[in-house]
C-alpha cells in the first residue's frame, strides 16, 4: 500500500506542479522517490500521505521525541512528523525551495543542508540562509505566525521578530504586522534590518500590543520590548520596510 501511494505522489498536484517534478525538478525527484521506495522496503514507513501536492512519507517511534525531515523535491521522508506541525512546514518550505531553485537546489540548498545537519551543531545549523528561508515559506503558506516556533524554527540571523505589513495576526495579548516577502527582500530581510527604523510597543494593561514606526527608540520602549520579549520569548527588536 504505501509502495503504490509513493508511486502516486509522482502525479499529486496540479499540472504546473506535475510538470516541474519531472523536469525542472527531476533530480532531486528521483532522489526522493528512491530514498521513499528504499525506506520502505526495509520497513522504515510506516504512513505516507499527501498533501497539496506533497507526499509526505513518514516513521512513527511512539514515545521517542526525535524528529528530523529531509525533502527532496516534492517528497518529505521524516521520523515523527505529521502535517501541520512547524517542522513538516520547515520541510514544506523546502519543498517551495525546490520549485523556485528547480536544478540548482540540490548543489545550493540540499547537499550543504546535508553537510551542515550532519556536521554543524543545531544552532548554527538552524541559522543556515537556506534554512531559515524554509521556515519563512512554510510559515508564510501555512499563515502559521500565531503557532510558529520561532526559536526552534527562527527566520533571522538573531532570532528577531520578523515584522511584517498588509494583515494582521492577533494571539493572546500582543499584535503582530504582517507584509509579503517582496517588501521584505528590499530590506534585506534575515540578515540586516533598516536599523533607522524601529518597533514602537504601547503597551496598555490587558489590551493588545500596537505596532507603530518611530525614530528613535527610546529607553522606555527598550524596557517595553524586554517585557514582550519574555512574554513571546522571541526578539521584538526592529521593523523592516
Amino acid at each position: 500500500m504505501n509502495d503504490m501511494k509513493i508511486w502516486g505522489g509522482l502525479f499529486q498536484g496540479d499540472f504546473n506542479q506535475i510538470l516541474s517534478r519531472f523536469l525542472w525538478e527531476g533530480y532531486q525527484t528521483s532522489l526522493g522517490f528512491s530514498l521513499s521506495l528504499l525506506r520502505n522496503f526495509i520497513g522504515d514507513v510506516d504512513n505516507v500521505d499527501y498533501y497539496d501536492g506533497r507526499t509526505l512519507v513518514n516513521k512513527n517511534r511512539p514515545g521517542s521525541t526525535e524528529q528530523w525531515g529531509l525533502t527532496l523535491g516534492s517528497y518529505i521522508n521524516s521520523k515523527n512528523i505529521k502535517v501541520g506541525d512547524n517542522m513538516f512546514m520547515h520541510e514544506f518550505g523546502h519543498t517551495i525551495q525546490s520549485q523556485n531553485y528547480g536544478p540548482f537546489f540540490l548543489p545550493l540548498i540540499g547537499i550543504p543542508s546535508l553537510v551542515s545537519a550532519t556536521f554543524s551543531s543545531e544552532n548554527d545549523h538552524n541559522h543556515r540562509w537556506y534554512e531559515m528561508d524554509a521556515n519563512w515559506l512554510g510559515a508564510k503558506y501555512f499563515d502559521a505566525w500565531e503557532s510558529w516556533d520561532f526559536e526552534k524554527y527562527p527566520m533571522t540571523k538573531n532570532n528577531d521578530v520578523v515584522i511584517y505589513r498588509q494583515s494582521y495576526s492577533t494571539s493572546g495579548n500582543y499584535r503582530r504586522a504582517i507584509s509579503d516577502k517582496e517588501t521584505d527582500k528590499k530590506s534585506g530581510m534575515g540578515s540586516a534590518f533598516n536599523k533607522n527604523q524601529f518597533l514602537y510597543l504601547n503597551f496598555m494593561s490587558k489590551n493588545p500590543l500596537y505596532l507603530h514606526e518611530k525614530q528613535p527608540v527610546t529607553e522606555e520602549e527598550q524596557e517595553r520590548v524586554k517585557a514582550t520579549e519574555k512574554m513571546n520569548k522571541i526578539k521584538l527588536t526592529g521593523i523592516i520596510r
